[in-house]
């Protein structure tokens, strides 16, 4: 019996063991990728795999997940929850995973097409060095609207446009805002501080709206919930939206949307509709959201290798004729590759006017009078999430 009782035991012993090198050995050949909805042309994750393969002789399979806005990444990933290699969050988020200690710094000898990045897209204040983030995509946000509704009174009110500033009454009930509380309060902040904004000189505005964008200030943070509170008042105003947005500008179930670049670069291109965009001359905010390891990652070479893979030309190309947003690879190295000029042709662009797009490649008098967002402190952050908490209730 005691043999009997010493062979079982062996065997579940060694059944256990046999279970747990499996399950290491699973997630040794898995790279967990968390990035935003619609950020990506998933076709180009087959691919990644067979070209890590090909660099380093060892297979591994690409789990790939998503989120819908930084605060519901920070939350999952602040609190521990999730297994992630590499995440991709927009520049302040990046700042406050840094001030959370959760990343790990970027390896660059894994990363040999970091030449291809744009230099405005690098060295920024919320990772000057470029320690733990590489930047993927690029842009601004504006104002995606219908022409055929909207007039040249309207477009002249700027940010005021959202908030129907013109009367006009084809807007009603067609205004759409992001549910993205750092997105709502530039246009908020942009409307409620517009004539001190545009009194100033253009290349001023940008730092002017540094400072209101990230916000420091209690008065600043109760004229931005005053003026989302008059938008959701007013009769142009129609609901909230993250990433739906763009389809309802599409099928004219909106006419104007606060948006980001590339949302309204892809439904202007997708839209028998006569969409337009635009960057109000007020200020708004320029984005650069960037991949990152976290510390707790499994496949930490892997994930670098994938990032390095997300800037050669030809997968930067592939992403951006997918989701419409800009890539951070510079469009000379994009033009000096055959491959990606290929796909820009089979796509049916004309490469002068794509290279020459304002609301893809900005103009510097366009950058100028925009901020990049950073992290709030604590006790502003607590102010900002109670007032949008009171602003998004019913």
């Amino acid at each position: 019996m005691k043999k009997l009782l010493l062979v079982l035991l062996a065997v579940v012993f060694s059944a256990s063991c046999m279970t747990a090198f499996v399950g290491c050995s699973s997630r040794q050949d898995t790279l967990i990728v968390y990035n935003w909805e619609d950020y990506i042309d998933e076709s180009v994750l087959p691919e990644f795999e067979a070209y890590y393969k090909m660099r380093t002789g060892k297979s591994i399979k690409v789990d790939y997940q998503k989120f819908d806005v930084n605060e519901t990444m920070l939350k999952k990933v602040i609190e521990g929850g999730g297994d992630y290699d590499v995440i991709c969050p927009s520049d302040y988020a990046i700042e406050k995973l840094i001030e959370q200690d959760l990343l790990a710094e970027i390896d660059y000898s894994n990363i040999t097409n970091r030449d291809n990045l744009i230099s405005s897209t690098v060295s920024l204040a919320h990772d000057p060095d470029n320690k733990y983030s590489v930047p993927y995509m690029w842009g601004t946000v504006g104002i995606l609207y219908n022409a055929d509704y909207v007039t040249e009174d309207d477009l002249a009110e700027g940010f005021g446009l959202l908030w129907n500033a013109n009367s006009n009454t084809d807007l009603a009930d067609k205004m759409l805002m992001k549910k993205s509380v750092r997105d709502a309060m530039v246009a908020a902040v942009a409307y409620a501080y517009q004539d001190e904004l545009l009194a100033l000189a253009n290349n001023e505005r940008g730092a002017r709206m540094a400072e209101l964008i990230n916000v420091t200030d209690t008065a600043v943070i109760t004229s931005i919930e005053d003026s989302l509170e008059a938008l959701k008042a007013s009769d142009s105003w129609l609901g909230w939206e993250v990433d739906d947005g763009k389809d309802d500008i599409i099928n004219g179930v909106a006419y104007v949307n606060l948006a980001w670049s590339g949302d309204a670069l892809y439904a202007i291109e997708e839209s028998e509709e006569n969409l337009a965009f635009f960057v109000p001359d007020e200020g708004s905010n320029i984005w650069v959201d960037g991949w990152v390891i976290p510390k707790s990652a499994t496949n930490k070479t892997a994930a670098e290798i994938f990032i390095d893979f997300m800037l050669s030309p030809e997968t930067a190309m592939k992403n951006m004729m997918e989701v419409g947003y800009c890539s951070s690879v510079k469009p000379e190295a994009l033009q000096a590759s055959e491959a990606a000029m290929e796909i820009l042709e089979e796509n049916e662009y004309d490469a002068t006017e794509f290279f020459e797009d304002i609301n893809r490649y900005p103009t510097d008098e366009i950058v100028a009078r925009c901020a990049v967002m950073e992290n709030f402190s604590s006790t502003v952050e607590e102010a900002v999430g109670d007032m949008w908490m009171r602003i998004i209730a019913g």
